[in-house]
């Protein structure tokens, strides 16, 4: 059911313009506090198929958290990065991969029980974000100014998704601004 989540006055409304009247609809959120290390934020969310959420957050060091469909803790990865914590993406099956933008980028896979699968320190370059195409078969990443031999700063990169091996990119013309957001339509585009 489309839904869209209004807040006015400190007051949340659900608008649901088209749906079964004649049926019951249950609007069941969960507010859960990761509890990530100080500071205890969250950057980003993301969910599999089964519908368990996984939360990337905290920073110092960041954390990747899972959480069943009711809210409830699953597992806790500590990663070793403290600055510019990336981006996260996250397979149907619950792979997750997460990325360190700054000092040096690194992307890691963590497996849908909270084990890292692989991880691959790049060196200078900055990863900022990470989507997946509407298949999830192919990852893209978005570089940054740094540049790295043979990922060009600037761009949108691939990663190979069993071994964490970046490929060069397309370099964007952005006048020297870092690509922050990456969205996969389903014609292709990027």
């Amino acid at each position: 059911i489309y839904s869209q989540s209004i807040l006015e006055n400190n007051t949340v409304r659900f608008y649901l313009p088209d749906y079964e009247k004649n049926k019951t609809v249950v609007i069941d959120p969960w507010v859960v506090n990761p509890g990530f290390p100080a500071p205890d934020k969250a950057f980003d969310i993301a969910k599999d198929a089964a519908g368990n959420v996984y939360v990337y957050g905290g920073g110092n060091p960041y954390q990747l958290k899972k959480f069943d469909p009711s809210g409830n803790p699953s597992w806790s990865y500590t990663t070793t990065y403290t600055m510019g914590h990336g981006d996260l993406a996250v397979d149907p099956a619950g792979n997750s991969y997460i990325t360190n933008a700054w000092p040096s980028g690194e992307i890691q896979k963590i497996g849908p029980a909270g084990n890292a699968l692989w991880k691959r320190p790049i060196g200078s370059n900055e990863f900022w974000c990470l989507a997946f195409d509407c298949s999830f078969n192919n990852l893209y990443l978005g570089t940054g100014l740094t540049p790295n031999a043979g990922i060009p700063p600037n761009s949108i990169a691939n990663v190979n998704l069993s071994t964490g091996a970046v490929t060069s990119g397309t370099v964007l013309n952005t006048g020297g601004s870092e690509p922050r957001a990456i969205a996969y339509a389903p014609n292709g585009n990027i």
